[in-house]
């Protein structure tokens, strides 16, 4: 088992967050530009759409490696709370793509405040854990099945969604809602069987490895459908309270 490391866990899950947004920057730029008549070529598209995968690889890398460092109860919120305060800085500053109210900066600033507090208040090094057991406990597997359920069917609904936008059908709230529902159940699953991925083995990893493999790619979707189909102004902080609610 990794040795557990506050200071990596942290900064590894602030990186997640950081990239997680660089994946959906990269993408809605272009798509913005196209919406104003400059539109960009075949090749730039095809970077664009390279890059994102390479930051989604860059966020499974840094979220993975989190977990092995420290407990799901500190990477989740800290990978969210960068993920507000980038997003906020690259859309609204660098980009420009989106206006940030006061009201919206104020509640950054106040959760990146609180993820910032969590270490000293919170959770700490979590030495030994028997993570089977806790997730035996019948409340556990209630709310893994909750999530898991929740994670595939939205899965589902977005998908069917977006083909119906494709046919020229109105489908903004509903892909909203999907995005939303998708992204913090597979964000949250993925992170939890990644911690397993060194404290198991057999058949228990085999299971782990499958439904971070389902998460993850529910989750590389759902952030291409993201950069084009929604106000990130809107989408990053709503799916940001989820995720850490």
């Amino acid at each position: 088992m990794t040795e557990q490391s506050l200071p990596a866990c942290l900064t590894l899950s602030a990186l997640s967050g950081c990239m997680g947004v660089l994946a959906t920057a990269v993408l809605a730029y272009p798509d913005a530009q196209a919406k104003k008549g400059n539109e960009f070529g075949k090749c730039a598209q095809r970077v664009a759409v390279l890059l994102s995968l390479l930051f989604q690889l860059g966020i499974a890398g840094t979220s993975i490696t989190a977990t092995w460092y420290g407990p799901v109860s500190l990477v989740v919120p800290t990978s969210s709370s960068a993920q507000l305060l980038f997003n906020m800085l690259m859309f609204g500053v660098v980009l420009g793509l989106e206006k940030f109210t006061k009201d919206m900066r104020v509640g950054a600033y106040v959760v990146a405040l609180a993820a910032i507090l969590l270490p000293v208040v919170g959770p700490g090094i979590q030495e030994d854990q028997d993570i089977q057991a806790l997730l035996m406990k019948i409340g556990s597997i209630i709310w893994s099945a909750i999530l898991l359920a929740s994670m595939c069917i939205s899965g589902v609904g977005l998908a069917v969604s977006n083909m119906r936008r494709k046919r020229g059908v109105e489908q903004t709230s509903q892909m909203f809602a999907f995005n939303l529902i998708v992204q913090t159940t597979a964000a949250v699953v993925g992170t939890t069987v990644s911690k397993m991925f060194v404290l198991v083995e057999g058949a228990a990893l085999g299971v782990s490895l499958a439904i971070w493999i389902i998460s993850s790619l529910l989750l590389v979707y759902a952030t291409v459908l993201q950069a084009t189909t929604v106000s990130q102004a809107k989408f990053v902080p709503l799916s940001v309270g989820t995720k850490i609610t």
